[in-house]
């Protein structure tokens, strides 16, 4: 069984690996083929709805269309966020951020 600083160690890398993926998935933004392209902004859509603005640090290096392009959807999903009333993007992970140092791992211990 893993102790907290297993976890801790463990949920980093998890977590680096996922960040890793949003340059392979921000690298589809520029592919002719527009369902791919759509599914990797909608992709990243997502992310920024989670990561909020940080998400611009793990995108990697993108020319300037699709910056527009990223620019324009992380807006659209900003402004679905404020309809729908679900706060603004980067909200909910500031929210576990808070809560996992607060609470500690212990709770992972528990699942």
């Amino acid at each position: 069984m893993l102790d907290g600083e297993g976890l801790k160690w463990l949920g980093m890398k998890l977590i680096v690996g996922q960040l890793k993926c949003l340059q392979i998935v921000a690298s589809l933004t520029a592919v002719r083929n527009g369902e791919t392209r759509r599914a990797a902004l909608n992709t990243l859509a997502t992310g920024y709805k989670i990561l909020g603005d940080d998400i611009w640090k793990n995108v990697g290096k993108l020319i300037e269309a699709q910056r527009s392009m990223l620019d324009d959807q992380f807006q659209w999903k900003a402004q679905e966020m404020d309809k729908r009333k679900e706060g603004k993007p980067g909200e909910a992970r500031a929210t576990l951020r808070h809560s996992v140092r607060d609470n500690g791992c212990d709770f992972l211990l528990r699942l």
